[in-house]
Formats: C-alpha cells, structure tokens, sequence
C-alpha cells in the first residue's frame, strides 16, 4: 500500500492488490494508468492492467474498448498472444462468447496458441476438467513457463493444492520470481508442509521486493511457525508487523501467542499499549479489561465502561460492563447500569426475569446435571478434562482445593477424591523403560508434579518434556478464573468477621428439638427461619431480618404473635435516629435501601427501649453494606444463630483459596514457561487442528497431547483414570504417576526414601486408586517400634497406608464392580487382587527376612493380617453376586493360610522353617479363636487347604514330586502341632504323608526348587472356588 501512495501505477503492487482483493484507491489508479495511454507512455502491462480496473469496477465495455484500441501497442511488443488471451476472457466475461470464438479462429496461428484460447474458454465456462486438459496440453506441447503459470493459476484457482505442489516446483525452477514463489509458498502451506514452506520463504526472502507489500507471504510464514508450535518465532514476526501495521487482528494474535508462551505480562503490555490508543475497538477493550480484573481493578473498570461508549448498542458489551462492576468493587455504578440495562433493552435475554422459585428449580437442574457428571468422573466414562469444561470450572482450581482440603483433613471421610488411575493397572514394574529419553505431559500430571515439587527432577529424568501446545494458555486462563471473585462479598464478609470476632454480637448455639420450634411455624417457615423467632423468645427479645427465607417465593403469613416479633431494618434505623444514635441525613440517605419496608410506630417504640434483636447472616451483611453494622451493635444487644456464622468463614475461606490457587497456577505457568525450550517443548510437528470445538480448553490440551503422540514417540503420562484406563495411545503406552516414580528411583533420582515418600504424599492426598507396593509397607513395617503392650506401634506411614486401603474398598467406592470388556476382570477386581498379593508378599517378605526378630514378625503379620488386609466378606458390596458369608471367610483364611504354603517354596534354604513358623503364629493368634466360636467354618477351611495340598503333591511326579512332598510334610511337622493335626486329620493326606512325617528332611545345597512356578501354582490352588463375577479365573469348587 505505500508503493501505491507513492505511484498508484506500480504494476508489482496492483497485481497483488487484484490477486489478494486487498482494498485500494482503484479510482486514483485508473486516472493515473488513463493519462499514461493518453500519453502514449502506456506499456501493455498499464494497459492490461488498466482494462482489468475497469472489469473489477463492472464497465466490461470500457475494458473491451481499451484494449481493441490499443492492440497495436501489444503486438508491436510482440505480446500478441496476452492481447488474445485477455481480449478472449474480456469478450466471455462480457457476454460476447461468438466474438471471442471469432478471435480464437482468426488467430490460432500454432497449436499452442488454440489450446491456450480453448483452456481460456473452458475456464470461463466452468467446464474444470475440460480446462485442465487443455491446459496441460498446451505446457506439454509448449514447454513455455506461460503455459506453466496458465497452469498454476487454474490449481490455484480451483484449490487443487496438491497438484499445484507439483507444478509450482517446476515454475520456480524456470524464474524464482514472486509470482512463481507466491505459487509455491502458498500450496505448500494449503498442504500442510508447514517446513518446506519456511524453508522457500528463508531461501528466497530477497526476491520479495517489498515485504511490507507481501502481507500474505509475512501471514502464511507466521502461521506456518504457529502450527509447528515455534510461538517464540512467530511473536518475532508479529510485534515487526504491530510496529508497521498495527491493528486489532494482530495485537490480538501477537497476545494468543505470547499467552501461548505463557509470558503473560508480555502479552498485558501489548494489549495495554493497543488499548491505550483512541482507535482501539470493542474487542481490543473487553480482552485487555479481563485480564486485569484481579492485577488492577480501576482500570479493568475503565476499559468496561470505554467499551459500552464504544459499542453502545450491543447489550453483551453492556453486560460484559456490569459484571466488571461487581468484581471489581464497583457495585453502585454496576447497579445503576443494571437498571438502565433494563430501560435499554427491554427484550434482551441477556438479563432474564425469573422468579424465586424457578431460580431454586434451576439451581435444582444444575446440581442434578453435575451429579450426573460426577458419576460419569467415578466411572471413568469421561475424561475429567472435558466434564470441567462443561461444568466452566477450572480444573486446577479444582485440584488446588482438593489437595488443600486432604492435606488438613483429620479423618479420611472429610477428604476429597482424586480419581488419578484406572483401578485395573496393577503395578507395573519397568512401565518406562530405563532408556527412555522424553515423555508427553498431560494437564493432570502437570498439578500433581507441581503439587509434589517433582519439576526438577523430572527434568533430570527427561532430556524432552513435551507439553500440549495450548498447555500454557489453559493455566493462565485457570489463573484468571480462579481469582473471579465479587469484591464486594469479600468486603463485607470480613466486615461481619471483624464484628463477630470483637466479642459484641452473641454467638447462639442453643439447639432444640423439632418439636420445640412448632410454636414457631417451622412448617411454614423451615427451620432455620424457626430458629430466628425460637432464640427470640427465650431472649425475650425481637427478631431483626431483611428477608425470610420464602419471603422471595411469595407472600409469607406469620401469625400474630410472631408478626409483632418480627421487625425491619428501616424500624431500627427509625428508632437509633429517634434516640440519636443516627442522623436524619443518615437516615435519609439509607432509606432508599429500606424500599417498600413498613415503619410501625409502636415497633419503633419498643425499639426505643433496646430490646435484644436477634438477625441472620442476610441482615448483618445489609448493614455492613452499608456500614452501619458496629452502630447497631452500639445501640443494641445483638445475637445471631451459631449455624448463620458459618456463612462468613465459608465465604471468607473460598476467597482466600481462590487467590492462593490463583498464585498456585501463576506459579506453575512461569516456571514452564521460564524452561520452555530448554526442557519443556511442544510437539515438533503440526497437530490437526482440535476437534473439540467449543467444549474448551482443558479438554483441547488433552487431544493436542494424543494427537502428539503420532509424532513423538515417547511414553504418554496421563493421571486421569478415564485415559488411563487404556494401556496405550497411538501405540504408545500410557503411564501414571506411581510408574514415573518407581523410573526415577531405578534410575537413581530419587532414592528408596524419597520414593516411598512420595507414594505416602500420594495417598495422603487421597490420589486414588494408586497399587500399594509391598516393599513400601515392609519398610515402614521394619521401621515400626513395639508398645509397652507388646504391640506394634503404627508410625504416620502406616497409619496412612492403612486408612488409604480402608477407603478405597470402604461402601461408596468409584472402583467399577462390572468388566469394562468381557471376558476380563472388572476393575474392582483387578485391584482386589493387586492389593491381596501386595499383603501376600509382605507378609513373605518379613518372614524369610533373617535380620527381623521373630517376635518383630508376628507384631509386623498382625498389623497385616489384623489392620490392612481385607477378605472376601471386607468387600462383599463390590461383587454383583456374593457369596453367603461363611463362605467368603473360608476363602479368606484360606488365603492367609496359603500365604504359608506359598512361603514354603520360597523359603526352600531352611526348608521352610519361616513357613511353618508363620503357620503356627496365624493358629494360635488368629484362626483359632475363630473357629472356636464356629466350628463350621473351621471344617470348610481345613477341607479347602487339605484339597489345595493334596492338588499340590499329586500334580508333581518323579523328583519334583518328591521336593514339593518333602517340603510340606517338613512344614507341617514343624508347625503347630494343633493346626497340623487338624490339617493331617484326613484319610488321604495321612497316607500321603505317612511316610515323610517319620523322617527328617535334609535340603542339600544342589537341590534347584523353581520357586517362582511353584508359587505361583500353589497360590493359584489356594484360588480356586471364588466366584465368577469378581475374579473370573477361578473354578467354582468352594463348595466341594
């Protein structure tokens, strides 16, 4: 555009005005192109040029004219095949088709020439296929970059880009001008081939003759840099075109980037200064004002109000400015403007009327909705990322307060859950491999890293972290949202907080029966409203309340008795200023608050006298709005409901979780986005574009990090248990959070302590539902010390690790009782047995543990066995069809029994002496007395562990027959003598065993015992008979 304020005439300049529709004064350039021919200093490009004038303006005919005049001009510069071809398209265009068929006969001298003109005809006509072969006809029999160019533009034209990848190629070959180049650049662009497209810009970048001309080639290159995630290029490029052409569209592109980058000041600095000019539009006025709601409210106020002076019909910009009030403190103007919001629109839906009781059905559909989506969240039937967004709730904010409230939380039924990992990943050991070099980070694992300090060494553990591209932009857009917060309330909360914590109000915490408040028309009124009338009366008193609970549904009766108990704010005000305590100016100027409030003159009488008033939180918040509630309490003895003050400290701690969340998230953005390059990239390659639509940005940043994983080929981490649910994306696995830790502890970042650490952190904070590793709980096992009692004392881990497995398993889990495919366990399921052999092997582990005394064992197996171990009948809600009781016991002590058997080919050095001594802890400590008090279930265990034994000798023959006979006939003869002849008491297993009971058995070193088979066929024996709906595996013989 400068080269056309310079001379209207530049040929360069008005091609690509006319290629790119770029506006321009087309009435200066015809005057000026018209003076050259009348000069006869027209060259036929002028004169082509001016014809194509006239045809953008509509005068065919004049066009026509023109160029039939100066005919001459074209062939004397020998450029009579362009006078034909746009004489051709000037008669088609203009409706004269016989005319340019005429032309076409009388001048097709050569074969090329009449396939140029067909091409041209076909063109005009619609006819694409029929041009197009004509077309290449004409290159392929020329070999003329005319016809190549003729070509190009017919691609171009009909958006064949891939064709016109080709094509291009092969003109750029013949003249790398900007036409040629332009070709080439943007079909490699329209093809999405992001890098080659850059790499013609770079290697080209001087035949561009003016790059403030070439907005297109400066566009096309930012958005290449874009889509291949180089934001901190493109902002380069971006603030150079801000500085030369500045406009809306690109202030806003150039503050989408830098938020991208997470550089949120550079991106505030920028809509500052672009909002600071006259010229700044709506748009430009309303985005700078969002973001400086909480960083600087005056002028986030400001910008509101230029935006309705801006747009001042447009009833979403006046809203926009009303909400801007409240949170920003200015309630009065906002208020105002509500009211004028009213007047001025009087039918926009923007602001509707409802009544009370359609707001409470409203509120109803909503929290019936949410419940809706939080089971979808339990189930793991949606990804937490796409429900936050429905829902417009930040998802970090949401986690913030989570993590707060199970990091203070004294008793587990106060904790929140956090659904992190699908119940049916067991743990998997080495899920990343050592040599893994980078990981994709979702959204989820970012705040539990964050939470855990895990950042630095992560970034050890991973020479690329690869984050979603609009990763950064979601966390400063949770920031934002998680500091909205009406000033006001915050005023006036801690107003009342001031006042309640000075001692002057009375805090009432009587709390009488139902039927106590019947006097006081609980019915109609409800209970709380009841409660106001109730301490009334035992105070002798009167009850001071702006509004009763169902007041704003319709008109409420009371009767008489508690109408002359009830008074109004204005009463009050009335009498302080009767008795001085208030002005009549005062009084005056806060009576338009009272509107439409009764002023009884004998209520205001006995108010004189100063009686004790009882309020609710509603009433004390109207009078410190409008700072008269430390006068009232001047001028009265003033109580208030226990259950009404919880109000102001619910009110008082969201506000201040909202801030410090907001902190929480800035913090997490600016440490990523100070090491974004360094250790945190995104994708190196383009993504498809998103296709979530309006669902929202967390919910983009999820699918931005699945489809990067068709590029990097790193291990995706998710902590949502709807993702990771599945094994892997794309091919690549999907791993959590206890999969990272276990890799940077093998890797040697992290030692053993700090591992199981971390683990104890996890499950503190209620992450759910991670495995319980054995030789976590061993080593906290280990450490415990013994009472005075003689009992294990449970140390803070423990005690963790127990109330963790507690509520995963209590009534109310989220781990699923159904299969999610068939033929596969359920969740549910899947986790029981992960837990069961977590306790199996700890309980293993202690007791071939040489270094721990015996008795340290049976403290360490009882707290096991006794505390965190759960049976069959501990979970009977999680399966769909459950055994009677007494069977689901027998199974379960028939576990802890085979925990011994199993023992014996693990401890195969002392031939099974830990095993036989566990096996007499468990008689005498646990099973005995049980099966005292019911000798029925003693009969079905014993008959299950006799059947699992003998299944154990007679599936072995030969000499593996004889080790595993060996070795339990060892067992049973060392143990307790009671439980062995209980065990030995069968017909069968006499026999078995009569021979092996006489002798002592001698383990030599060259005996080879494959422990790993055998313990895992003897446990598997120990199995059998549980149903099918909760381990799918097991036969159905408990019976027998």
């Amino acid at each position: 555009m400068r080269l056309l304020s310079e001379d209207p005439t530049v040929f360069t300049a008005l091609f690509y005005c006319l290629e790119w529709d770029v506006p321009f004064d087309i009435n200066r350039s015809i005057a000026k192109l018209k003076a050259k021919c009348e000069e006869q200093s027209a060259t036929p490009n002028d004169i082509a040029t001016l014809s194509q004038l006239y045809e953008r303006k509509g005068d065919h005919a004049h066009a026509i004219q023109l160029m039939e005049a100066d005919k001459s001009r074209f062939f004397s510069a020998r450029e009579e095949g362009l006078w034909v071809e746009l004489m051709t398209g000037l008669y088609i265009r203009g409706g004269h088709a016989s005319k340019a068929r005429s032309l076409r006969q009388e001048t097709a001298t050569d074969p090329t020439t009449s396939l140029r003109l067909q091409a041209l005809e076909h063109d005009i006509a619609g006819n694409h296929s029929a041009t197009e072969q004509a077309a290449l006809a004409a290159w392929t029999t020329s070999q003329s970059p005319i016809d190549l160019i003729n070509l190009c533009g017919f691609y171009r034209k009909t958006e064949q880009w891939a064709k016109l990848v080709s094509t291009a190629e092969q003109l750029v070959s013949f003249s790398p001008d900007p036409r040629s180049l332009w070709y080439r650049v943007e079909s490699l662009y329209r093809t999405q081939l992001y890098q080659p497209c850059l790499d013609v810009i770079a290697a080209h970048r001087s035949v561009w003759l003016e790059p403030s001309l070439l907005d297109n080639i400066r566009r096309i290159e930012i958005e290449c840099l874009v889509k291949l995630n180089r934001l901190d290029h493109a902002v380069v490029q971006l603030e150079a075109i801000r500085r030369e052409q500045p406009s809306t569209e690109v202030v806003q592109r150039l503050a989408d980037a830098y938020f991208r980058l997470g550089r949120r000041d550079h991106a505030l600095r920028t809509l500052r200064e672009a909002a600071a000019q006259p010229s700044a539009d709506t748009h430009l006025l309303i985005g700078t004002s969002q973001l400086l709601v909480r960083e600087n409210p005056e002028e986030a106020f400001q910008l509101a109000q230029r935006a309705t002076e801006t747009a001042p019909t447009d009833p979403s910009v006046w809203m926009f400015f009303i909400e801007t009030g409240f949170l920003t403190g200015h309630d009065l103007e906002a208020s105002g403007r509500l009211q004028e919001f009213r007047e001025r629109f009087p039918s926009s839906t923007a602001l509707e009327a409802v009544s009370f009781q359609d707001v409470i059905q409203r509120f109803a559909a909503q929290q019936q909705v949410q419940r809706e989506h939080w089971e979808l969240y339990r189930k793991a039937e949606a990804p937490v990322h796409v429900l936050m967004d429905i829902d417009h709730h930040p998802l970090g904010f949401e986690w913030y307060v989570r993590f707060r409230t199970n990091r203070k939380a004294t008793t587990w039924n106060k904790k929140l859950p956090i659904y992190a990992r699908h119940g049916s990943r067991g743990f998997e050991v080495g899920a990343v491999p050592l040599e893994t070099k980078g990981i994709l980070l979702d959204y989820t694992s970012l705040l539990l890293c964050h939470e855990l300090g895990l950042f630095p060494i992560l970034e050890q553990a991973f020479e690329w972290i690869i984050l979603a591209p609009s990763t950064l932009s979601l966390i400063q857009t949770e920031s934002l949202k998680a500091a909205r917060f009406q000033v006001s309330r915050q005023t006036i909360s801690q107003a009342v907080k001031i006042v309640l914590d000075s001692g002057v109000m009375r805090i009432l915490t009587q709390v009488p029966h139902d039927e106590a408040l019947r006097a006081f028309q609980v019915e109609q009124l409800g209970r709380t409203d009841a409660l106001l009338f109730y301490y009334a009366k035992q105070e002798k008193g009167l009850v001071l309340v702006h509004h009763l609970t169902k007041e704003a549904i319709g008109q409420l009766e009371l009767n008489e008795e508690l109408s002359r108990d009830r008074v109004f704010p204005y009463e009050v005000l009335t009498a302080m200023c009767e008795v001085g305590a208030l002005s009549k100016q005062e009084l005056a100027s806060i009576s338009v608050a009272c509107h439409g409030q009764p002023c009884r003159e004998d209520r205001v009488q006995l108010l004189m006298k100063k009686p004790f008033l009882v309020l609710d939180i509603g009433t004390a918040e109207f009078f410190a709005h409008h700072e008269w509630l430390e006068g009232l309490t001047r001028a009265f003895q003033i109580g208030i409901p226990k259950h009404e003050t919880d109000h102001i400290a619910h009110t008082l701690e969201e506000f201040r979780l909202r801030q410090e969340a907001s902190e929480w998230l800035n913090d997490l953005n600016r440490y990523l986005s100070e090491r974004l390059n360094q250790r945190y990239f995104f994708p190196s390659a383009p993504l498809p574009d998103p296709r979530t639509g309006d669902r929202g940005q967390c919910a983009r940043v999820l699918e931005e990090l699945i489809y990067a994983t068709r590029v990097e080929p790193y291990p995706f981490w998710s902590d949502d248990r709807s993702v990771n649910r599945h094994a892997h994306v794309e091919k690549q696995p999907i791993i959590t959070i206890d999969a990272v830790l276990a890799f940077m502890n093998k890797k040697g970042l992290l030692s053993t302590e700090q591992y199981y650490d971390h683990l104890i952190r996890l499950m503190q904070l209620n992450v759910l539902y991670l495995p319980i590793p054995s030789d976590l709980v061993v080593q906290y096992l280990r450490r415990a010390g013994t009472s005075a009692e003689g009992a294990l004392e449970e140390t803070y881990e423990l005690k963790i690790i127990r109330r963790y497995a507690a509520y995963v398993f209590s009534h109310g889990t989220a781990l699923q009782p159904l299969p999610i495919e068939q033929g596969k366990p359920s969740e549910a399921a899947a986790y029981f047995y992960s837990f069961r052999e977590t306790c199996r092997e700890a309980v293993i582990d202690l007791w071939t543990d040489e270094t721990i005394p015996k008795q340290h064992k049976e403290h360490a197996s009882k707290w096991v066995v006794e505390r965190l171990w759960k049976g069959m009948e501990d979970i009977a809600h999680l399966e769909t069809h459950p055994l009677s009781l007494e069977d689901m016991v027998t199974i379960s002590q028939s576990f802890l029994i085979g925990f011994g058997l199993v023992m014996t080919f693990v401890d195969v050095k002392r031939r099974g002496e830990n095993a036989a001594a566990y096996l007499g802890w468990l008689y005498e400590t646990h099973l005995e007395s049980h099966w005292q008090s019911n000798p029925s279930l003693k009969q079905l265990v014993l008959n299950k562990i006799r059947q699992v034994i003998s299944g154990m000798v007679e599936k072995e023959t030969g000499y593996r027959g004889k080790i595993t006979l060996a070795l339990l006939a060892h067992v049973l003869a060392t143990t307790s003598k009671e439980l062995a002849s209980l065990i030995l008491s069968d017909d069968k297993l006499k026999s078995i065993f009569q021979v092996q009971l006489k002798q002592t058995i001698v383990v030599t070193e060259d005996l080879k015992v494959p422990a790993e088979e055998w313990e895992q066929w003897g446990f598997n024996a120990i199995t059998a008979g549980a149903p099918m709906g909760l381990f799918q595996l097991w036969p159905n013989t408990i019976h027998s």
